[in-house]
């Protein structure tokens, strides 16, 4: 077996258009490349997190290509309200963009939240750590962006892995804060 761990959108070194939606077309072309490269014929595709979107866009745009598919607590089993909402609209956009260099605006009403008790303490500490160092939001950004071209896993998504006779696995942790196992 070969393996390859392909840079998400603002993760690592690999140069991604930034602030552009990334689309299964798009992934098939890498998908396609990677095949091309190790002269496979199909390939099963893992993704972990907002990598679960990729994995999910990558077997959309090449659902002929593709053995299984391996989802460990994955965005996208769900609406996400705050991707939509920033990435879907100006208002949003803008906002997206200005938490990068004013993060107080999100910060602010999230530890509310957290002290009157309407948000986990673990979620907090996730928003924190993500949203307290300038290079997080950073990432948060471009990753949200590109993530905003690709398909969630809806009942289309399931039809074409049926169709397509493509093996699935999800896991979640019974405690993961953002993904429920009722989702999966």
């Amino acid at each position: 077996y070969q393996l390859w761990s392909v840079d998400l959108p603002g993760h690592g070194k690999t140069k991604w258009p930034v602030g552009k939606a990334c689309k299964p077309a798009h992934l098939r072309k890498l998908g396609e490349s990677i095949l091309q490269a190790t002269g496979a014929q199909r390939c099963s595709i893992a993704g972990f997190s907002m990598g679960g979107r990729y994995a999910e866009g990558l077997v959309t745009g090449m659902p002929d290509r593709v053995e299984s598919l391996h989802l460990i607590s994955p965005e996208g089993l769900r609406p996400n309200y705050g991707l939509g909402f920033s990435t879907g609209n100006p208002l949003g956009r803008w906002l997206l963009r200005t938490q990068r260099s004013h993060p107080g605006f999100i910060l602010w009403p999230t530890q509310l939240l957290a002290k009157s008790g309407l948000m986990p303490k673990k979620l907090m500490d996730f928003f924190l750590f993500h949203l307290k160092r300038p290079e997080m939001r950073t990432l948060l950004h471009d990753s949200w962006m590109a993530m905003s071209g690709l398909p969630r896993a809806d009942r289309a998504f399931a039809a074409l892995l049926r169709q397509h006779r493509i093996r699935s696995f999800i896991w979640i942790g019974k405690y993961d804060i953002l993904v429920r196992i009722r989702d999966g």
